[in-house]
């Protein structure tokens, strides 16, 4: 796999199983491989389409999806204001990384 993430490892539970099956390419960009940015969006669909589901409570999604409860609740107040497209990734975190000097 192109990735080597955490969560593919705690992602136990047979409801989870099958999340990152179709990471491999974009259908959206012709089969082209995914960015980070996809991987993230797509991760985070999945789990609000967990969470809409109602088979599992919010703390169980965020252990399997090794986020806090903060981090989900700003996230789902971003998808009920923007839609699916709040999940992409934060533009103003991007500015707030520390630039290092040369």
């Amino acid at each position: 796999m192109f990735f080597n993430s955490a969560v593919t490892h705690r992602l136990t539970n047979p409801s989870f199983s099958g999340i990152f099956s179709e990471m491999k390419n974009c259908p959206e960009k012709g089969g082209a491989f995914m960015t980070s940015e996809d991987r993230v969006f797509i991760t985070r669909k999945k789990m609000f389409e967990l969470y809409d589901q109602g088979e599992h409570t919010v703390v169980e999604i965020c252990r399997e999806f090794g986020i806090s409860r903060t981090r989900f609740y700003k996230l789902k107040r971003r998808r009920q204001t923007m839609g699916d497209e709040g999940l992409r990734s934060d533009p103003e975190n991007l500015w707030s990384l520390p630039i290092r000097p040369l």
